[in-house]
């Protein structure tokens, strides 16, 4: 009875717990404790390499005070205003990504950024308490290159936009760039992917996202760069929507609707 019992007792351990090992954990970064893993899932970490051996990622700027050195687009007068449809480097006013809602292929460009004579104002700005600088981290050579942005903080996942250039970037709005940035769009799709999303739960379980974190991820080109040409499109009708509003300063130009009914193109939406 006793064995029986014992047998029984075995069959309920072996029916309703699942063991891991700690093992089967190092080959994911950090080796978080991720038990819920298939193997398959897992292995996929030593089978490819990392996203990071083609993705640079950089933090942006941080201007020690939003309220002094930010504004939204329709806030300024546009002689004064550099868009990435036409960029001024010498205009007072530079296009801004600062993270933004849950969106993923394109939008969330709404802000603006005082960089008169090369930044002078934010460059200088103290803190009167301190005597130190307040802002940090200029961008620098990555300022208004074409790569990929995505919001640090989202309760909804992790979710990236082209940037085809033109833009400063915010420490809420970081960006990653790809090289070649031919295959950028193949990486837009490749992390707005339900399989980039899965991993991106194991490497950054909380709802803040940082700039490493997508660097770890293993990457395959093969699939990705098949998928370039469905990443264009959702690129494409995502500026189309965004560009449907008002709020958005690309939205007087937009056609309302195509004179030939052709669907719109990545030239279209991206403008």
């Amino acid at each position: 009875m006793s064995d029986n019992r014992s047998s029984a007792r075995k069959q309920d351990v072996e029916k309703y717990f699942f063991r891991a090992s700690a093992v089967d954990f190092r080959s994911i970064p950090d080796s978080p404790i991720a038990y819920w893993l298939t193997h398959r899932f897992v292995s996929s970490f030593e089978a490819f390499p990392k996203l990071g051996d083609i993705l640079s990622t950089r933090e942006g700027l941080t201007t020690g005070s939003n309220a002094t050195f930010l504004r939204l687009w329709f806030e300024v007068p546009t002689s004064k205003t550099s868009l990435p449809s036409n960029v001024r480097k010498n205009a007072k006013w530079q296009a801004y990504l600062k993270g933004g809602e849950y969106r993923r292929w394109a939008g969330n460009n709404e802000y603006l950024v005082d960089w008169e004579k090369d930044g002078e104002g934010i460059l200088n700005f103290i803190d009167q308490k301190t005597g130190r600088v307040r802002s940090h981290n200029y961008n620098g050579e990555w300022a208004f290159k074409p790569g990929i942005t995505w919001s640090s903080v989202s309760g909804e996942g992790f979710s990236v936009r082209n940037v085809a250039g033109g833009y400063m970037f915010d420490t809420t709005g970081s960006m990653g760039f790809v090289a070649p940035d031919s295959d950028r769009l193949g990486v837009v799709a490749y992390l707005n992917s339900v399989v980039a999303s899965e991993y991106m739960k194991v490497l950054s379980p909380a709802i803040r996202f940082q700039p490493g974190h997508a660097l770890n991820l293993p990457y395959n080109k093969a699939p990705t760069s098949a998928a370039s040409a469905i990443s264009a499109r959702n690129i494409s009708i995502s500026q189309c929507d965004w560009d449907s509003y008002e709020t958005s300063w690309d939205f007087t130009s937009l056609p309302l609707l195509h004179p030939d009914h052709r669907q719109p193109t990545l030239k279209d939406g991206l403008k």
